[in-house]
């Protein structure tokens, strides 16, 4: 049922994590990079179409447009500063010299 734990063991199952979690933040990279180029462009046509939206629809709407978009931007900050801050970690572990795979 349980296997002898050996350092084999525990190299395969590091090595099978790290590609798996490599994997999953590529997917996500991508995923969210195309999120973000959507978002982007739906930004740059409301710029557009702001003055007649506010004029049908009424300016209770392009506010909460606005403010979405805004809230937007503060998410996307914070995702990029705790990647550059991950980053920045992982980097520094690399030049400890201390050898965890990464």
């Amino acid at each position: 049922m349980f296997r002898k734990f050996t350092k084999s063991n525990f190299k395969s199952a590091m090595g099978k994590t790290k590609l798996h979690l490599g994997k999953a933040y590529h997917h996500t990279k991508s995923f969210l990079g195309e999120v973000d180029n959507h978002v982007q462009q739906a930004s740059a046509a409301y710029k557009i179409l702001h003055p007649t939206v506010s004029h049908f629809a009424g300016n209770d709407v392009a506010q909460k447009i606005t403010r979405g978009l805004n809230g937007y931007e503060d998410i996307r900050r914070k995702v990029i500063t705790g990647h550059n801050i991950l980053e920045g970690g992982v980097k520094m572990i690399k030049q400890s010299g201390l050898n965890l795979g990464i």
